[in-house]
């Protein structure tokens, strides 16, 4: 069941996804659970980006054919002369390959596409990147964490879409996978059960009951089964019309990761009786401040 949410104002879409299992335990494991979107890419190679979020503030953002190379090789901007790579870099529009001289354009001719990347989550513990030039060719490692937070975006200068997972590594083994990037369609793909990890296994953990006198297993004849057993989860899109900037790119990696709520003020609740009897806090005289002073010092000290 996948629902999508749409908000007036609003450029973010959420997305709540479950899955419902109904199958033979014996025989129908889980070896892969994902969604895939699809990406429409307009813009010359070296004008194209993929990114994913890592730990906290970490970020892992590429171009798809990054302009520096042996002995800092690059090109420079047709107008300044400068170099181009740290405008590309920041996800910025550089220009077309045929306004580069003939040394530039020959230096991106031959400088590596890299085509497809994934970031995979295995466990609680780490995380890699990696990244391959073509199906025919080795997957290349080019980074690694400890928990990402689940954003990665693809695209090219004239827009891309970025999605998060809520709870990304915390439901490990996940992945993120960016596929025919230097292709006119690339393929974001969502792993929710990650095709890197084996599969889950749907199985009872033995063959024989055990009963409730000796362990917290009531076993009933029918019902030691996973037939039923719902997961949801819960992701966000943002499309965009450019390469988000490297902030805001993290910002929107912490925002998937940490949905906003709306939530009443307490004069508000108060007002309407919720939640029973009780009172805003009062001040008015030593004594009331007294006990307002120890309640928060309390409190600070149990957060």
């Amino acid at each position: 069941v996948v629902r999508l949410y749409f908000h007036a104002g609003q450029e973010s879409v959420r997305l709540v996804h479950t899955i419902i299992y109904d199958g033979d335990e014996q025989k129908d494991f889980i070896r892969g659970l994902g969604l895939e979107f699809a990406v429409p890419m307009r813009e010359q190679i070296h004008n194209r980006h993929v990114r994913f979020s890592g730990e906290g503030n970490g970020l892992w953002a590429e171009p798809i054919q990054p302009m520096v190379g042996r002995g800092g090789r690059f090109v420079r901007d047709p107008e300044s002369g400068e170099d181009v790579y740290p405008a590309q870099l920041e996800g910025r529009r550089v220009p077309n390959r045929e306004r580069y001289n003939p040394q530039g354009q020959s230096l991106l001719a031959d400088w590596a596409v890299w085509d497809s990347f994934k970031l995979v989550q295995p466990n609680a513990d780490g995380f890699s990147v990696v990244k391959r030039t073509n199906p025919q060719s080795a997957w290349i490692p080019a980074g690694a964490g400890r928990r990402a937070s689940g954003y990665a975006f693809v695209g090219d200068a004239s827009g891309g879409l970025g999605v998060s997972v809520k709870n990304f590594w915390q439901s490990h083994p996940a992945s993120l996978e960016v596929a025919n990037a230097s292709g006119g369609e690339a393929a974001l793909r969502v792993w929710l059960w990650s095709p890197e990890a084996e599969a889950m296994d749907m199985r009872h953990y033995d063959t024989r009951a055990h009963g409730l006198d000796a362990v917290y297993e009531d076993v009933q004849p029918g019902l030691s089964t996973p037939v039923g057993v719902a997961r949801t989860s819960e992701l966000t899109l943002f499309p965009s019309g450019a390469v988000p900037s490297r902030a805001d790119t993290v910002n929107l990696a912490q925002l998937g990761a940490q949905l906003p709520v709306l939530v009443c003020t307490p004069q508000y609740l108060h007002s309407v009786r919720a939640l029973g009897i009780w009172s805003l806090p009062d001040r008015s005289t030593p004594f009331k401040r007294a006990v307002e002073e120890q309640l928060e010092s309390t409190l600070a000290f149990y957060l």
